[in-house]
């Protein structure tokens, strides 16, 4: 199921995160939940500021990866915004 284009992803401010080497670590003292992102997943939270459309993301995406054939921006993004909001990272609204 495809994320709506004009949706604006915001994340969840209870959501602290630290770097570590090529990964981004999200974490929530309340719950204790922990999770890792990759490279891309920490691209498309680090705009999930209530201000970038989801269609914006993919284009910054698709930007940053010009000339890489056979990569699916609209998937990835899409992808990461699910398993942000299925754990809990995203506000709602």
């Amino acid at each position: 199921m495809a994320v709506p284009q004009d949706d604006c992803p915001r994340r969840d401010p209870a959501v602290q995160e630290q770097l570590l080497a090529d990964e981004l670590m999200l974490f929530r003292a309340e719950g204790g939940r922990v999770g890792v992102l990759n490279s891309t997943a920490a691209f498309v939270w680090a705009r999930c500021d209530g201000e970038h459309t989801v269609e914006r993301i993919r284009r910054e995406l698709a930007d940053s990866h010009a000339g890489v054939e056979g990569h699916d921006v609209a998937g990835e993004v899409d992808a990461a915004l699910r398993a942000l909001r299925e754990g809990g990272l995203l506000t709602e609204g």
